[in-house]
């Protein structure tokens, strides 16, 4: 039998992630649209920036069609996000002492 996997949390990644606009329209007030279900073990940081309108429509499409349709990878855009976000030194030294805390 196979372990379920184990989610990674991130609050922080998510609302840096609604602090961006939809990657689609440029809209503001984005979902955190996890690339990997929540139900699966997606982490937090597989999240993109998508209005509900568009986080609807990769619902209906699936991947595939979605990437056919609007031609923009998320998975490229969310590893261009966690650079960002793994970039700001507030964010280095947060998480450096939640691992610090944690050991």
């Amino acid at each position: 039998m196979f372990a379920k996997p184990v989610r990674q949390v991130d609050e922080d990644f998510k609302a840096f992630v609604r602090s961006k606009s939809c990657v689609i329209c440029s809209s503001d007030a984005p979902d955190p649209h996890h690339l990997r279900t929540r139900g699966a073990g997606g982490s937090d940081l597989t999240c993109v920036p998508l209005c509900r309108e568009h986080h609807e429509a990769w619902h209906q499409l699936g991947p595939s069609m979605f990437l056919a349709s609007y031609g923009v990878d998320l998975w490229r855009v969310n590893s261009g996000l966690l650079i960002e976000y793994f970039s700001d030194p507030a964010v280095i030294l947060k998480k450096a002492a939640q691992i610090t805390a944690a050991a």
